[in-house]
């Protein structure tokens, strides 16, 4: 490098200084960079809230299998209270079980809308 040629510049052939070819290479891969870190994270967390969506159904499918192979008509009703927005039950009984199926749809904003589901059997107690 000749003298009074700084960073990223040289000397050109009649003596002037010019910049080298090139030089925006790093900030054009650094924002692409970004945007594919960031793209990733809204997509993790539109999966978190349909794994957190399908733990609810499957809580409250849970919870309303066992009121009802209890017998407990009250308990049933308030665990279908906590359901999530927009969820639907489906209740069937087979002999001494008794199978609850509850679905909700799912729309976070970067995915598409989906619906999760969830279903729980449980043995009929004795006397219901």
């Amino acid at each position: 490098m000749s003298a009074g040629c700084r960073g990223n510049a040289r000397r050109g052939p009649q003596g002037t200084v010019r910049a080298r070819q090139g030089r925006g290479m790093v900030t054009a891969e650094l924002a692409a960079g970004v945007l594919a870190v960031v793209v990733l994270v809204v997509l993790l967390a539109g999966l978190a809230g349909m794994v957190m969506m399908q733990l609810r159904c499957l809580d409250s499918a849970s919870e309303i299998a066992r009121q009802q192979a209890r017998g407990d008509e009250a308990a049933v009703a308030r665990a279908k209270a906590d359901l999530p927005a927009g969820a639907r039950v489906q209740v069937s009984r087979d002999g001494w079980v008794t199978t609850v199926r509850v679905s909700a749809p799912v729309w976070q904003p970067p995915l598409p809308r989906l619906e999760v589901t969830a279903t729980a059997e449980t043995m009929l107690e004795p006397g219901t």
